[in-house]
């Protein structure tokens, strides 16, 4: 690697650390952790107000088999029914899947009845009429802004509400992991000048964060990965 690389990897990394740094001393910064006694208390309020409900909101790397089955397993247990009916919500993947799709079929493995709910392309009716049917919805990762307004579009938030009401299970990863709680930040914003982290430090063109008003279940903003 030449100087002059050098020089501006010295850079971007000194700019990266300056930033982190500063950054963490804004009030609404997304990597900031919640302290126990918050966690103790924002527990104590989805509690109250949610006591039959469970929501699994899952950051990542379950994609196969033995890393999947204790969270079915746990959603399973939790609804404790025969034959439990799982709706599979693919909203942030732009209602785009497959049949056979990884999640679909394991549930139905375990002895499931499964449906699929696409948001943008039903009404709100039937939205309302599946989210009614589920013991266990299931929304994928992707866009959180597509989701949020499609979801805010067809009333999906408030029957997620009266889901959890009545003691099913929300669960997803990623976008479908911060969907249930008041807020999300996701990357789903116009590409913005800015110093990126993925891989070694630049500065450089990236995706825009930005927060997104969700479902309010979990009172706190949710940034699982």
């Amino acid at each position: 690697m030449g100087k002059i690389q050098l020089f501006f990897k010295a850079v971007a990394v000194l700019l990266s650390v300056v930033t982190g740094f500063f950054g963490g001393l804004l009030p609404h910064r997304a990597t900031r952790y919640y302290s126990p006694e918050e966690i103790e208390r924002f527990s104590a309020v989805s509690e109250a107000a949610y006591p039959k409900g469970m929501i699994i909101a899952i950051g990542g790397k379950f994609d196969t088999d033995d890393t999947f089955r204790p969270i079915l397993e746990c959603s399973l247990a939790h609804v404790d029914k025969e034959h439990p009916h799982m709706l599979f919500v693919p909203t942030a993947s732009y209602d785009e899947y497959t049949p056979n799709d990884g999640i679909i079929t394991r549930f139905a493995a375990a002895g499931c009845e499964t449906d699929v709910l696409l948001v943008s392309k039903e009404s709100a009716q039937a939205a309302a009429e599946k989210l009614a049917w589920a013991d266990i919805v299931y929304a994928t990762g992707g866009s959180l802004k597509f989701l949020t307004e499609n979801w805010s579009a067809k009333g999906v938030f408030e029957g997620a509400d009266a889901v959890l009401q009545r003691g099913a299970v929300l669960m997803g990863s990623s976008s479908g992991a911060m969907c249930w709680a008041d807020k999300g930040w996701d990357d789903t914003e116009p590409d913005t000048f800015r110093i990126v982290h993925h891989g070694p430090f630049f500065v450089g063109m990236g995706p825009g964060f930005a927060y997104y008003d969700c479902a309010g279940l979990l009172p706190f903003c949710l940034v699982p990965h």
